[in-house]
């Protein structure tokens, strides 16, 4: 990001809202390509930049944010409840506040640069939070202020207008008045479509959605939904947290032990506000699990990174849950004591979580290390890193690399991107495995069978090229690439008795296009 031309000059810091993330990893000469548009996102990393070109100041921005995201969850807490109903509700609402600072998956959140999108989201969330159940505020300001905070968290986080929607619904059951239960929605929606105004202006959605193709439309994609539910659960319960996991290749395995767990539990937390008709709880269980669904597109890449996703859903579920881990106390005053022994056991367990993955984080060294050991058999990792070293000129290290990854079955995700750098980096090895496992897993994918095509033919299977080269359809949209290579091959001087075979697949390919 630093050795951006829009990044470090105190001009490009008042142009963010002008630009989206296309501009800002474009390297000098090539073309701007649509990107996510997160001006306020960009204006907190290129402040800072622009005031101390050094990281210990981006970092120390997010330490601040982070804490003062669970001050703001707090007082939100807090104010769910009624003035009556508050016996142990400050102490059960501070260790609450504490279970979200100190919970391993928000590290993602506040060391990660592209994390920090999802912590300006959840500090403004809380914010808003805060804004919505106060109770003594002006109407006139309070009305500015929620305005304000919706347009500043679309503008970090698009997900965000999931989740302060769902914010909307659940403090608006909640409070205890019902004059003022939808008062807040104009100001909220006003906000927000001021945010979409200056998107449409400036990061219009013309085929693509965020930075990859608008595959959200695609019912296959949606497949790995009920899983990435039931990890994000495991995640929040469990404690867990892994350095930046794979989603393609997390959401391409079977569910293990802890998902099941998971998702009978967010099936009881729901089943449960709905038995008690507690409206509110269940708009923050649904809108948490709505505002984490859509990073399901990030299992159709190679991306990294998965717990900074859960940073906004955390904050919905706590609200969820609060009111009755208060009565639960209440309940059992008798055995206080061994509350509040959990209460410190959690407490602990989550320090020593966020104490370990910490250290993943110290150096390059350290990440990269944690990498390819916390993840033995994920390939993806192995390609990333590979990957990224080939790209920071290493190509001897990125070579040893990607001849340590696992073979396959690979998500389809890494086939096209492991057949490309094998082929790059002459390692024959991965360049073959990559594609015969696509032709045989992922028959229908054109690409691969174009890329198959003319593997086969290199090993001298003409045969099977043949057979490739006329499963191709007229409508196909490679079909005249594909007949072009032929008529090419058919021209070879080298080519033997099948050359026939060749000239007859070429002739026999009809496209659509094709004069009549």
């Amino acid at each position: 990001m630093t050795s951006s031309r829009y990044y470090g000059e105190w001009k490009d810091v008042w142009q963010v809202f002008t630009r989206h993330a296309g501009h800002y990893h474009a390297a000098d000469g090539d073309p701007i390509r649509s990107g996510p548009y997160r001006p306020v996102t960009m204006f907190t990393l290129l402040l800072p930049h622009a005031l101390v070109p050094a990281p210990w100041l981006h970092h120390l921005l997010s330490w601040v944010l982070h804490i003062a995201t669970g001050a703001l969850l707090y007082l939100a807490l807090l104010r769910q409840e009624s003035p009556n109903d508050r016996r142990s509700a400050d102490a059960v609402m501070l260790v609450l506040t504490g279970l979200f600072v100190l919970h391993p998956v928000t590290v993602e959140a506040y060391v990660w640069i592209n994390g920090r999108s999802d912590l300006v989201a959840g500090f403004l969330l809380a914010a808003m939070a805060v804004v919505l159940s106060n109770r003594w505020m002006a109407w006139r300001w309070q009305a500015f202020v929620i305005a304000l905070l919706a347009f500043l968290g679309a503008g970090s986080k698009l997900p965000f207008v999931v989740a302060v929607v769902a914010l909307w619904v659940g403090v608006a059951f909640r409070l205890p008045e019902r004059g003022p239960r939808w008062h807040a929605g104009p100001p909220l929606f006003a906000g927000l479509g001021a945010y979409m105004l200056l998107r449409l202006v400036y990061a219009p959605f013309t085929g693509r959605l965020g930075s990859a193709d608008n595959i959200l439309l695609d019912a296959s994609v949606w497949g790995a939904a009920p899983q990435l539910l039931a990890k994000s659960a495991d995640a929040l319960i469990a404690f867990r947290a892994e350095s930046m996991q794979s989603l393609a290749w997390a959401l391409d395995q079977s569910l293990s032990p802890g998902e099941w767990v998971g998702a009978a539990a967010l099936l009881a937390a729901g089943l449960g506000l709905a038995w008690r008709r507690d409206i509110g709880g269940l708009a923050y269980v649904i809108g948490g699990g709505l505002t984490v669904l859509p990073c399901v597109v990030v299992s159709r890449a190679i991306w990294l990174g998965f717990d900074r996703y859960l940073y906004m859903p955390w904050i919905l579920f706590l609200l969820a849950g609060a009111p009755y881990a208060a009565r639960a106390v209440d309940a059992w005053s008798s055995r206080r004591a061994l509350w509040w022994g959990i209460a410190a056991t959690l407490l602990l367990v989550a320090t020593l979580g966020t104490r370990t993955t910490s250290l993943t984080y110290v150096s390059q060294t350290t990440y990269e290390r944690a990498l390819l050991e916390d993840h033995p058999d994920d390939s993806t990792t192995f390609f990333y890193v590979a990957r990224t070293a080939n790209e920071s000129s290493q190509p001897e290290f990125a070579r040893q690399t990607l001849s340590k990854m696992p073979g396959p079955p690979w998500p389809r995700a890494l086939v096209m991107p492991a057949f490309a750098l094998a082929t790059e980096l002459s390692d024959s090895r991965t360049r073959d495995l990559a594609i015969a496992h696509g032709l045989e897993a992922h028959p229908e994918d054109p690409v691969l069978r174009a890329h198959g095509m003319r593997w086969k033919y290199r090993r001298g299977e003409i045969g099977d090229a043949l057979a490739l080269a006329r499963s191709f359809e007229a409508d196909d949209a490679l079909c005249s690439e594909v007949r072009r290579q032929l008529e090419l091959w058919s021209r070879d001087a080298d080519l033997g008795p099948e050359r026939d075979s060749v000239e007859a697949a070429a002739d026999g390919m009809h496209c659509a296009g094709d004069p009549e």
